[in-house]
This record gives structure tokens, sequence and C-alpha cells, in this order.
């Protein structure tokens, strides 16, 4: 239940039912404010997934910091539960062999990309992430799609779900969308820099007071 899973869970439960799971009594806290379902345990642990709903579940998001936890989580809930579909997000210092087991469960990496997540996390609990909403104009180019209303293009997007005929689903990557479609996602405003370190990346020095 860290931040990007909230955020990603309101959205979805506008049109499903979604239930999280933590063992951060914080994030528990945080995602039970916001009106979300959320059982505090452990994402791994066979109790705490049935109290969760696991059984008969369309999907199953790990969205934590840790890889090995997400594909662990992931793994249990197709193997052991037989839920159809799971998603996973993975950073990019993942392995092979990681990849390889993501591949064993047939599984899919959220935002159709490499996402260090704690990067986000961090974003979103500081206020330096907005709400985007992309019209998809090429399914091929969706990363470059206009976003509505603000523009903002330099942001870095980070997409969580697109609305297609069946209601809102996960964007993976492997979504099959249609033009005009529509991609709801968290962007990144970039971290201002002091202008003496900006001045320093640009000629190597720092300027000198007068």
């Amino acid at each position: 239940a860290n931040p990007v899973a909230r955020h990603m869970a309101k959205l979805l439960s506008a049109d499903t039912k979604v239930t999280m799971v933590d063992t951060n009594l914080e994030h528990v806290r945080a995602a039970e404010a916001m009106g979300l379902e959320v059982v505090k345990g452990n994402g791994i642990d066979d109790d705490v997934l049935e109290e969760a709903g696991v059984t008969g579940a369309r999907s199953v998001i790990a969205t934590t910091t840790n890889a090995e936890v997400n594909l662990l989580a992931a793994t249990i809930a197709k193997r052991r539960f037989g839920v159809p579909s799971v998603h996973v997000a993975m950073p990019e210092e993942a392995t092979n062999g990681m990849h390889r087991m993501l591949d064993s469960i047939d599984g899919k990496p959220l935002f159709g990309r490499a996402v260090d997540i704690s990067v986000w996390d961090v974003a979103a609990a500081t206020g330096r992430t907005v709400d985007l909403e992309y019209t998809v104009a090429d399914p091929d180019d969706v990363f470059t799609s206009e976003p509505e209303g603000n523009g903002r293009r330099e942001l870095e997007s980070l997409p969580l779900v697109v609305r297609t005929d069946h209601g809102w689903d996960l964007f993976s990557g492997e979504t099959d969308m249609r033009p005009g479609e529509t991609i709801l996602a968290l962007g990144m405003k970039p971290v201002r820099q002091p202008l003496g370190r900006e001045l320093e990346q640009e000629d190597g020095t720092l300027p000198r007071a007068s």
C-alpha cells in the first residue's frame, strides 16, 4: 500500500473490487483514509492472501520496492491460488533470473518498463507528482501522446491504467490499445537544483561572490 500502489488502487476501485495488503501500519492507515480496502499482513503469507480474497481474484499486482518479494508474491498467487493474471513492478537492476522467473509464471511488468518504485513513492509522498491524462493518438507511441489539460510533456510519465471498451485496466505495455482511448498516469516534477549547482554543471566552476 505504498503511495504509487494506493494511487493505482484508487483508480481501479472505481471499476472493480480492490484489496491491498501491506505490513507497514502507516501505509495501511493511509489506504484506509482514502477509503480503500486493506489487509495488514505479509503478501507472501497464504492466510493473509486468502483474507484479502486471492481465491477467485482476477489479478494480483505486486508493487513493493523489493523485486524478489514481488516475484514471490506473484508466483504464490499464480501457482497456489490459480490467479490468471499477475503484474509485477520490476526495477532496472532486475537480473536475467528475475525476468525468467516472471516469464515462467506468464507475468507482466507493470508500467510497461522497468521502474524504481521507491523514487516514485518519495515523489508522491513529497508532492512532486501530478495526475496526467493522455489520449492515445498512436498506440505504438503512447508516451508521446499529449496530456490533456496541462500539456506538461517535460514531466516523466508513469502510466497506471487505461480505459478500454471493458472499463479500466492496468497499463502493462502489452495492453491492446486503440486510438482515442485514455491513459491515466502519474507525472513527476523535475527536482530544481540551486542556481550555483546549475552553473557548476555548465562550466565546471561555482560562481564567486563579488
